[in-house]
């Protein structure tokens, strides 16, 4: 499954999020983890395999360790 890089906005408050490609459509209503209302607003060009999210969905971590001094 691939996942697409969206724009999300619910009450004026925009996210950036990758989201399966199948729920990627412009106007489109999504549940988040029980969190209703987000509406896709608009939809990158970027696509990655879920594989790829998942290998990169801890970078944060390294990424506070490399920055924090």
């Amino acid at each position: 499954m691939d996942y697409q890089q969206c724009k999300l906005n619910k009450n004026g408050v925009t996210q950036t999020a990758w989201i399966p490609e199948k729920f990627a459509v412009k106007g489109k209503f999504l549940e988040i983890k029980d969190d209703n209302g987000w509406q896709v607003e608009e939809i990158y060009d970027f696509k990655v395999s879920e594989k790829e999210i998942l290998k990169r969905s801890r970078d944060f971590k390294k990424t506070r360790n490399a920055s924090d001094v």
